[in-house]
């Protein structure tokens, strides 16, 4: 899996350098950020560029750093108790995709598909407290079981389409937009939402036009 990171990698380098380079539109680019995306435990850089009157091209990189957590109290055979579960969700994507506007590239609404891959660090921990209703137990009335799982090197991979809205005027880019991801994974560890088969993703970014 490692390996074929690496040539991936590699392979979206030669496709980067290659916009960079390319004269064609070479007045039709931006490079964006999320700024709001770090709420939910994500950030993404992207890069878009013009490659026909109506079509671009855009890689993006997105960092995770997800960390969720619930409680709830409960009752076990009459007994009170509370679980709290926490997970933490470390890793990164890399997309590549292309977009149809309908009107002039960057102008407008749009449509998009793409190819992702990335790969992700995933700690998942359950921790359970019971009650004890002995009086005996003056000091010690408690029972905590903590269960903490581990799964390293989780390659994900998948197909993303979506659509959204661009405006680039002067040198200024603002974008919304909204899709779903198909996601594969390596070990099949799917505690959060955004790691589901099926999961929606959201765009909001602002950036530079050049």
């Amino acid at each position: 899996m490692k390996n074929n990171i690496q040539v991936s990698l590699k392979a979206l380098t030669v496709i980067t350098i290659t916009l960079l380079t390319n004269t064609l539109y070479s007045q039709q680019n931006a490079i964006r950020v999320t700024p709001f995306q770090p709420v939910i435990g994500k950030f993404s850089v992207s890069y878009e560029r013009a490659i026909a009157p109506s079509t671009t091209v855009m890689v993006e990189y997105q960092k995770w750093f997800e960390r969720r957590k619930s409680g709830a109290g409960l009752w076990l055979l009459g007994i009170p108790a509370f679980s709290w579960d926490e997970t933490y969700n470390k890793g990164f994507r890399m997309s590549a995709f292309v977009r149809q506007y309908g009107n002039a590239a960057m102008q407008g609404g749009f449509i998009e598909g793409g190819l992702y891959f990335g790969q992700h660090d995933i700690t998942t921990r359950s921790e359970t407290t019971v009650i004890v209703p002995d009086p005996i137990f003056i000091f010690d009335f408690t029972q905590t079981v903590v269960k903490e799982q581990r799964y390293n090197n989780v390659g994900v991979y998948g197909l993303r389409l979506g659509a959204g809205w661009h405006k680039a005027k002067g040198d200024f880019s603002l974008e919304f937009s909204g899709g779903f991801n198909f996601n594969g994974n390596s070990q099949g560890v799917r505690p959060t939402l955004g790691m589901k088969e099926f999961a929606p993703y959201t765009r909001f970014a602002l950036g530079v036009a050049f």
